[in-house]
């Protein structure tokens, strides 16, 4: 199963920072989230397979979209409303929110000693509830068997037909109602560590591992660094990671 997803929202937000003592302080920031617009387009099953003289393919697509910016009209073909994606333009005169959510941030540092600090924070939990406007799906499969190509320039089998049949696929029928989805943001995990050096206190080194919690698409980095500062307006850091 295959996911592509595009999705725009704003966010106004209000941060606090309480420091507990001379060890521990804590912060986190309260997100309201405005979805703007989105799109999602899934492949239950895709695939074109070529197998020696034969070729074939099987489709189990779903589009939706969410979104005020944009007009799509419909058509009608073999008495089924399909998308005319060639009539998509753009409207910025009704904008209006397509999805409303929340989120938080938190976090939290430690030092253990005078020049060590320990940090970890959370980013972006929560999520945005859409409201998709525009449903559809397109499913198909079909196969062509043909030979080498003959004097005469013909092949055998259907050709027109496999090649109708594949053009179809490309014409989403309309899902009646609204699609109405909570989704997840992505949610990122840091945990890192600083030591500033005890012979230059404005060197420091340090050490940054994140975690981004996404079902399709999950990723795992570090990186490690250095900062020095021999100024107070002047600060030079190199990362590798």
């Amino acid at each position: 199963k295959t996911r592509l997803s595009v999705k725009s929202y704003v966010e106004v937000a209000y941060g606090y920072q309480r420091k507990i003592n001379d060890k521990f302080s804590v912060g986190g920031r309260l997100k309201f989230l405005v979805g703007l617009a989105a799109g999602d387009v899934f492949f239950n099953k895709g695939g074109l397979t070529v197998n020696g003289n034969q070729v074939s393919y099987d489709l189990d697509a779903r589009v939706r979209l969410s979104t005020t910016l944009l007009n799509l009209k419909m058509g009608v073909k073999d008495n089924t409303d399909i998308f005319d994606f060639s009539s998509l333009s753009m409207d910025i005169g009704d904008i209006k929110p397509c999805g409303l959510g929340g989120a938080v941030d938190l976090g939290m540092t430690y030092k253990p000693i005078k020049d060590l600090t320990l940090s970890f924070s959370v980013i972006d939990l929560g999520g945005i509830s859409w409201n998709y406007n525009i449903v559809g799906k397109s499913t198909g499969s079909d196969s062509f068997t043909g030979e080498t190509i003959k004097s005469d320039g013909t092949l055998k089998g259907d050709l027109k037909q496999f090649t109708d049949n594949l053009q179809k696929l490309a014409e989403f029928r309309k899902v009646e109602g609204e699609d109405k989805t909570f989704n997840m943001l992505a949610c990122t995990l840091h945990l890192g560590a600083r030591y500033f050096m005890p012979f230059y206190d404005r060197l420091s080194v340090g050490l940054l591992a994140s975690y981004r919690i996404d079902k399709f698409n999950p990723c795992l980095g570090a990186k490690l660094g250095a900062t020095v500062t021999p100024v107070d307006w002047l600060s030079l850091t190199g990362n590798y990671g």
